[in-house]
């Protein structure tokens, strides 16, 4: 039996919901204490990010890898490619 395509993605808006709220529940100490923007001029092409310890950045790491996966999963988003 196919998945229902409907409801895929009400699950998919409800897991989007909770990335979200998780991100916003995040203690204060889970923000970065140093943010630099890239510097094409000096060459520095990424940005530069500090945080206070080391599983604030896993934390940071799996917030955006999982809203990469969930835009990656959006069903009602356009596909790409042949077919």
């Amino acid at each position: 039996m196919l998945p229902n395509p409907d409801e895929n993605h009400k699950r998919w808006v409800e897991l989007t919901h909770q990335a979200g709220l998780l991100e916003m529940s995040l203690p204060s100490s889970f923000q970065p204490i140093h943010f630099r923007d890239p510097d094409l001029d000096s060459g520095k092409i990424f940005p530069e990010t500090w945080y206070l310890d080391n599983y604030h950045v896993a934390a940071a790491a799996y917030i955006e890898l999982t809203k990469i996966l969930l835009a990656s999963f959006n069903s009602r988003r356009p596909k790409f490619g042949s077919g």
